[in-house]
Formats: C-alpha cells, sequence, structure tokens
C-alpha cells in the first residue's frame, strides 16, 4: 500500500515505483505554495572525486608533476569536463511557454526571457558568475523553450550540488534582466534560430503553424529572432525590459514550478535544500492557462495537402491528424499508443509489409512526438510518417489510398485488448529493466513530466498500462 503523508498542507509520498535495478531514493513533494518537487538521493554519489583530486587528502589542487608527465607524453586529454563521471543535477520547469507571447506583444519573449535570466540575481549579479563556478565544479547547464513549458538545468560535482543550488535558484527568484545584456542575448537567439531554419523537422513544425487559423496558439512564432524582437514597436519605444519582467511576475512562481534535484544527500536533507531555496517562494501570479478552449487549431482547414522541399535528401510522406488532448491527458489508457504501435508495426499483414511488397516505402513510424507543437493543451498531432522510394514519391495517391483502406480495416476489426496487452506486458518490461541515464537529461525529463502523474508514478507514468478504453 502506498504511504502518502500531509502535514501541515505539505503532500510528501515516499513509495514511488521505480526500476527493479534502480537503487536510488525517491521523494515526491508537493508543497503548500504549489510547489513540486522530486527528490532523488542516489548514495553511489557518496565520496565522488574528481579526475585530478588526491584520494589521500581529498585536495582539489593540480598534481604539477603529472601535469609534467603528460605534458612530457604528449597525452592530451580532450574529454570534457566530468566525463565519466557521476553527477548531481538539478533540473527547474515551469509550465509557460510561447503560446503565452502574445499577450505581451512579443513574439518570441519566452524563449528571450529564457536568455536573460542566466544574466545574474541580486544575490550573485555576475552575467557569467554560475557559468564560471560550473566549470570549476565539472559542471554544465542549459535551457529550452517550449509550447507550454520553459525548462532550465545544470549538473556538478556531487560535493557542490548545494552551493550550485544557492546561485540556479535565484535565475527565478530575483533575476537582474539587465538591459547592457539585452543586445548580447538577441544575438544568442538570432544565432540559434539560424543554426535550426534549415533543420527539416523545425521546417515542418514551423508549416503546420503557419497553416493554423489565424489567432490560434499555434501560430505564434515562438523562437523569435532578431527581426521578431527588435522591430517591434514595443521594442522601439524602450519598453522590453518592462515586458520581460510582466512575463516573469506572471509566470516564473511556485504554482507553476516544479523542480528535480538528484544528490548524494538523504531525502530529507534534499528537501530542506528546496525548502529553504524556495519554500516561501512568490505564488501570486497567474495561474496555469489550458489552450483547449482555443479550439481545433485547423478547424475548417482539413483536409489540406503542403508540399514542400526537404533540405536533406530523401522523400517523405506525412500524414497528420488532430487527436483531442483529453485522450492524453488519462495517461492509464495508452489509447493513442495503442494506435500507433498497429500503424507503425513492419511485420507480416502490416501497412508497412503492403507498402514495402510494391515497392512504395523503405520505412514507417506513428505517434505523437514530444514538444512543440505535437502534445498540447490544445490538441495532440498523431503523424504517420512513411519514408517513400521513389516509384512511391510518383505513387503518393496509391499509398495514401492504401493508408485510409488499413485504418478502415482497424475500424471493422475494432479494438483487441489481448493486443493492448502484449503491448503492455512489453512496457512493462521495459520500465522494469530501464537503465540508469545521466544526471542532467533524468532530471531534466522528469521536471517536465512531473505534473502529468500522479505522485507514485511519477516514473512510471510513460510506461504504465491499466485501463483498457474502447471508448477512446
Amino acid at each position: 500500500r502506498l504511504r502518502t503523508r500531509m502535514p501541515s498542507h505539505m503532500r510528501v509520498t515516499d513509495e514511488i515505483h521505480k526500476p527493479e535495478r534502480d537503487d536510488r531514493l525517491y521523494r515526491r513533494v508537493t508543497f503548500p505554495n504549489g510547489l513540486e518537487a522530486l527528490l532523488i538521493s542516489d548514495p553511489s554519489l557518496a565520496g565522488m572525486q574528481t579526475p585530478d583530486e588526491d584520494p589521500e587528502d581529498g585536495s582539489d589542487d593540480d598534481d604539477d608533476d603529472e601535469e609534467d608527465e603528460e605534458a612530457e607524453d604528449g597525452a592530451a586529454d580532450d574529454s570534457p569536463a566530468g566525463a565519466g563521471m557521476k553527477l548531481a543535477a538539478c533540473a527547474v520547469d515551469f509550465n509557460v511557454g510561447f503560446f503565452a507571447d502574445r499577450a505581451t506583444g512579443f513574439e518570441g519573449i519566452s524563449h528571450f526571457l529564457e536568455h536573460m535570466v542566466f544574466m545574474g540575481s541580486e544575490k550573485f549579479p555576475g552575467e557569467n558568475h554560475f557559468s564560471d563556478w560550473l566549470s570549476q565544479h565539472w559542471g554544465s547547464e542549459n535551457a529550452c523553450t517550449d509550447s507550454e513549458q520553459t525548462t532550465f538545468y545544470f549538473e556538478c560535482h556531487p560535493k557542490h550540488l548545494k552551493e550550485g543550488l544557492d546561485i540556479f535558484s535565484g535565475y527565478f527568484l530575483s533575476p537582474l534582466l539587465k538591459m547592457d545584456a539585452v543586445e548580447r542575448e538577441v544575438t544568442a537567439v538570432e544565432s540559434e534560430f539560424e543554426r535550426v531554419v534549415n533543420n527539416d523537422s523545425t521546417r515542418v513544425e514551423a508549416i503546420m503553424g503557419h497553416v493554423a487559423n489565424a489567432e490560434h496558439p499555434y501560430g505564434v512564432f515562438g523562437w523569435g529572432n532578431r527581426q521578431s524582437l527588435t522591430e517591434n514597436p514595443l521594442w522601439k519605444q524602450g519598453l522590453i525590459r518592462d515586458k520581460l519582467m510582466e512575463h516573469w511576475r506572471r509566470h516564473y512562481h511556485a504554482g507553476r514550478m516544479s523542480i528535480t534535484l538528484l544528490g548524494e544527500q538523504s531525502l530529507d536533507e534534499l528537501q530542506e535544500m528546496v525548502t529553504s531555496q524556495f519554500g516561501d517562494m512568490r505564488a501570486d501570479g497567474e495561474p496555469v492557462v489550458n489552450y483547449a478552449s482555443a479550439g481545433d487549431p485547423y478547424q475548417a482547414q482539413l483536409p489540406l495537402f503542403v508540399n514542400t522541399t526537404s533540405v536533406r535528401e530523401g522523400k517523405q510522406l506525412d500524414l497528420v491528424f488532430t487527436v483531442p488532448s483529453a485522450l492524453r491527458r488519462n495517461y492509464k489508457r495508452k489509447s493513442t499508443e495503442y494506435v500507433e504501435e498497429l500503424l507503425g508495426h513492419e511485420g507480416e499483414g502490416s501497412l508497412f509489409a503492403a507498402l514495402k511488397q510494391n515497392g512504395w516505402a523503405d520505412r514507417i513510424s506513428a505517434g505523437i512526438g514530444a514538444g512543440g507543437l505535437s502534445d498540447t493543451s490544445c490538441c495532440a498531432l498523431f503523424t504517420v510518417t512513411i519514408k517513400l522510394t521513389d516509384e512511391g514519391f510518383t505513387q503518393q495517391d496509391s499509398v495514401i489510398g492504401m493508408f485510409f483502406q488499413y485504418v478502415q480495416m482497424m475500424k471493422r476489426t475494432a479494438p483487441q485488448e489481448w493486443s493492448w496487452k502484449e503491448v503492455r506486458d512489453l512496457r512493462k518490461i521495459e520500465f522494469k529493466f530501464k537503465e540508469e541515464e545521466g544526471a542532467a537529461e533524468y532530471t531534466e525529463a522528469l521536471a517536465m513530466t512531473m505534473r502529468k502523474y500522479d505522485h507514485e508514478n511519477v516514473l512510471r507514468g510513460e510506461y504504465l498500462y491499466e485501463e483498457f478504453s474502447v471508448a477512446d
């Protein structure tokens, strides 16, 4: 039986389902101010030494003799700092993203704010203070902005997690948002945009946003670039910092924040670390926005056929269908995953087998992606991707026709519980023997998905199949 404690309006759950070979300890906490936290105690991190540390005295000083020997041998070490080490990590997620941009008058402001909070806090005002600190403690940091989420994370030597958290927390509690950093960060945003503008998946997502109904959140230019920011009338009026601060006050508060903290400390110690930094964090901003009221982004637009040129070689057909977001929120049913397995199957009798027999396709995949426009509170985009041969490219109508014939056959057959259970059993095994991930990636993923799942299922929610639903 799961044991959940709720002292002083705080909900604490220690019994969390985890993989069989996972020796770490977990605790999920909902704080009175609405903050959600997942604490991970990893005893194997205790006593972790840096590669240049003397195990006898624990000194951080470099061994000059060893450096001289390496120089003489000419064996330069090109490995990144901390390579091969197990690190501590922390990730913070706010469930606000570029869907909220239009309310400020700036498209791309959520992404821009993600950059600007790194530019120092009241307690640690130096722009490069944290990056310099991390370079000294085998660490790194990063962040990303999505349609309804903005996520920040760092990793460092386990001995210094508490100090790192103290610096990191300032980004969200008291960022300076310095005006003298604005132009540099505009350049950084522009540089990121230029790097992805020729990425095929990014281009397709941009098209999906462009063809959405006018004023729908799917049409927001979430990346932002120099043009969308600096040519805005509000920028020319000198209001960019005011708008950044307004966006931060509205959305960066405890009620919309999730944190995952992984360290060598005990669960009680980790909880105290979060409490001391964020226990009194303000919760007076705007509540989470459910964009379901925006409706189907492509209502009255479908069916729609779009031709585009790919940057990479190859020919691809994407069949995209909108799925009600409610189907995705009931994570114990996995109804869309069931359809994904059937359409993406490549064995005998499958859609792919028929396409391949005709010489029309090399590969097929199906499902709902993570992030971007793929899975939002508006809807989800279920995509069937068929990698076409040259012959298949000339037979697109026949390929599409065969796809819908297969779908009609699925409808006549109706959902089969035995098939759903087969997938359930495979996913159960996959979770049971799940391998340990890197600290930064692990904490980031958990912070981003934490609020989707019940306390006890925070780790296995993605793998859990409990309710077969024919109606779905």
